[in-house]
């Protein structure tokens, strides 16, 4: 047997400002993040190979992704608002942390 994988259907905490996509999640549906209107920061994993269209769409307080995947956000936003930030790994970091919903960056130094 493989490792066991994931799809990211659905998000019942609308009420959460950080979101951690669970390791092993490859794929998040087309509105996962219905009603997620208070989600400020979004972590998510490099195992997320594809993402439904406009699936950041309505949360309209989003500040911040963080993607440990190289290609997700390469060319397409996903219905995410101009002004927020998308980081990703290896473009600004070489790797993110998370704890108790605080996000981490980290660099290689020299």
């Amino acid at each position: 047997g493989g490792k066991t994988t994931y799809q990211l259907l659905r998000v019942y905490q609308s009420d959460k400002t950080a979101f951690r996509i669970k390791e092993g999640t490859t794929e998040i549906r087309e509105g996962a993040f219905s009603g997620c209107e208070d989600l400020e920061i979004l972590l998510v994993p490099e195992t997320v190979k594809t993402a439904g269209k406009n699936f950041l769409s309505d949360c309209k307080s989003l500040e911040m992704v963080a993607s440990e995947s190289r290609t997700l956000f390469a060319e397409e936003t996903y219905g995410a608002a101009a002004d927020v930030e998308i980081l990703t790994k290896e473009k600004e970091f070489t790797d993110f942390g998370w704890e108790n919903g605080i996000l981490y960056g980290s660099t290689a130094d020299g």
